[in-house]
């Protein structure tokens, strides 16, 4: 049997400062010795240390660097001052980048700012042009942002990873995100680590992607759940087939623990657009056909003025609708029906309007279809902006979904209709149009029967995680509960001491108690982390603190990237389209991973990293 192979672990970095990680865990690099000096310390461990340390090659070295910080000490003022000087051109990228402003501008800031700020040291000595500026972004606070996440995850426990693709033009943009709980940042925390262009998304290329680049920064092991959209290359679909996903190859390659996570976003924008499909009216065809017979036409626009002045209606620009995100179709209704009478005039005046808009407005239940789909929308709407809030854990997230079923669900039961709709079929009624009224009445109910149905088919998926319900702290945490929640964990390969764990309740208990006003208007997150917080020793929540990082390491949705994907549109517009796929990895990964920071909060922080300053006056970023 082979003898296993010793690694450079944080017990040998502690005790041996003068070496750092090598390009494995099976070497160290030496910081005294030129760059590049590794030693293996796959046999002996820390004697393989030892004896490069007793080399005649590393003494000489040794003097030569002790030499070096001696007469580096009769400059300390002039580092000082270099160290600020660089704190301001990380800044002033830091702040080219958060405003979304373009690399060239970084030309004129600095001789701006030393024009102004003219009795400044600082200002005059500041110089970081466009080709500076993106290196200082690209190869310093780029992947600073990334190590100082990586450097979290070593006293994390466990994380969840989430993806998506992105296209421009001919490339396929895949950013990899993670999300796990650190108490001491304020709880849940998602971080961008990779981005990079994919020739293809099928499941091999995808999985290949994610587990090389976990096994990259050794945190494989620590990966628990992986979520993105519903996809059947992702997640297998709704009967989660083995095989060919995502997710089944990352069960084999990263953790076969794994849990896998639909997008609930993703799920409630299906469920409204699967229902709709059984009315008679395609509303979706109209309002983008209306949008775009409008959109660039000014004469058109000034006669609908016209008409929006003749009845006596305020005049609103038409919004437009993309096919890939339904729901927003709700603010477009909802501005057509501001217009409708308007609208209607205008079109029923013209000689040839197209005939599907024309087929609508003659039409005696349009305006019904509008403000029936409209009134059902907006529950959908509010409650997928209440799934996209910040740091919502995975029980926020169940709970909206059940609150979307029961409303559907009474609905459908009273066959609701609103008194817009009503007024529109009471009307029509008395016109004669019994039959087509009749017909409206059984595709309104439809439409509640298909959401219904299609909602609880694919919340299924969420139905594993019903024993974190505790989690929420909405009341006195009961041992039979957390007792279920131990049981999951231990088949995950998490284990629970749950002797300790009861003890630690009987604490928890006590804070929910004490902190009970406090609590009541606060998230789960914010609960957890204040209790955390009050918490004097590991001893009273170590057990706890490994279920809130499972528990919170769990994607509720993949809104985060879709936000992400906001900020890719932002920076690679047209005026920045030369920006290859390095350059806008940078920018991202600078604005995602400090969004929490302000720029004067960020220069703050760059100036107490010493390391960081240091990289900027080297010429070492260029190469």
């Amino acid at each position: 049997m082979p003898k296993r192979k010793c690694k450079f672990s944080e017990r040998l970095a502690n005790k041996y400062k003068l070496f750092k990680d090598g390009r494995h865990k099976y070497e160290a690099e030496c910081l005294i010795c030129p760059p590049g000096t590794y030693i293996s310390v796959a046999n002996k461990g820390s004697q393989d240390l030892e004896i490069h340390l007793q080399s005649q090659k590393h003494k000489r070295n040794a003097q030569s660097y002790c030499n070096i910080v001696e007469l580096s000490s009769f400059f300390s003022q002039l580092s000082k001052s270099t160290q600020l000087v660089n704190a301001a051109e990380a800044a002033l990228a830091f702040h080219t980048v958060s405003h979304y402003s373009l690399y060239r501008s970084m030309d004129c800031t600095p001789k701006l700012n030393a024009e102004i700020y003219c009795d400044s040291d600082i200002a005059q000595s500041a110089s970081c042009p466009r080709t500076k500026t993106e290196t200082i972004i690209n190869k310093i606070l780029g992947p600073h942002s990334v190590d100082v996440t990586i450097q979290s995850l070593k006293e994390i426990s466990c994380f969840g990873v989430s993806i998506d693709d992105s296209n421009h033009l001919s490339l396929k943009v895949f950013p990899i995100l993670i999300q796990f709980f650190d108490y001491k940042a304020g709880g849940i925390q998602s971080r961008v680590i990779e981005l990079e262009a994919i020739p293809s998304e099928t499941s091999d290329t995808v999985s290949s992607y994610i587990s090389s680049t976990l096994k990259h920064f050794d945190i494989l092991n620590k990966c628990v759940a992986f979520a993105g959209d519903n996809t059947n290359t992702n997640l297998g679909g709704l009967k989660r087939a083995e095989g060919n996903s995502v997710f089944s190859k990352l069960k084999k390659s990263v953790n076969k623990n794994l849990v896998g996570i639909d997008c609930p976003a993703h799920i409630l924008h299906n469920t409204i657009q699967h229902g709709a499909d059984c009315l008679a009216v395609d509303l979706e065809c109209v309002v983008i056909k209306l949008y775009h017979y409008f959109s660039t036409y000014a004469v058109r626009t000034e006669q609908l003025k016209e008409y929006c002045e003749f009845v006596d209606t305020d005049y609103k620009q038409l919004l437009s609708h993309t096919k890939t995100r339904w729901l927003c179709l709700f603010p477009v209704i909802h501005r057509i029906l501001e217009t409708y009478e308007a609208l209607q005039s205008y079109f029923l005046s013209l000689p040839s309007p197209p005939k599907i808009l024309k087929d609508f407005f003659s039409a005696r239940l349009s305006k019904a279809y509008l403000w029936h789909l409209h009134s059902l929308m907006s529950v959908f709407y509010d409650n997928i902006k209440e799934i996209q809030k910040e740091k919502n854990s995975i029980i926020d997230i169940m709970n909206i979904i059940e609150n979307v079923s029961s409303l559907l669900e009474n609905r459908l039961e009273s066959s609701f209709i609103s008194l817009k709709t009503k007024e529109v079929l009471s009307c029509a009624r008395e016109e004669g149009f019994d039959s087509e009224v009749d017909c409206f009445m059984e595709e309104a109910v439809s439409l509640y029967r298909e959401c219904y149905g299609y909602l609880n088919k694919w919340s299924v998926s969420f139905a594993d995680f019903h024993c974190f319900k505790w989690m929420d702290l909405k009341g006195k945490v009961l041992m039979k509960d957390v007792e279920t929640c131990i049981n999951f964990l231990g088949e995950k390969g998490i284990l629970i001491d749950d002797a300790k764990c009861c003890d630690q309740l009987c604490n928890l208990n006590k804070f929910l108690e004490h902190y009970s006003t406090d609590l009541e208007s606060r998230s789960s997150n914010d609960k957890w982390v204040k209790y955390f917080e009050s918490c004097k020793h590991d001893e009273c929540h170590s057990e706890l603190l490994k279920m809130a990082e499972y528990f919170f390491s769990l994607p509720g949705h993949n809104a985060d990237l879709e936000s992400f994907f906001s900020l890719i549109s932002a920076q690679w517009t047209n005026e920045m389209n030369n920006l290859n796929v390095d350059s806008v990895k940078g920018l991202l990964l600078v604005k995602y991973n400090f969004k929490h920071l302000s720029c004067s909060e960020f220069y703050k922080y760059i100036v107490s990293q010493q390391g960081i300053l240091a990289e900027i006056s080297s010429s070492i970023k260029y190469e």
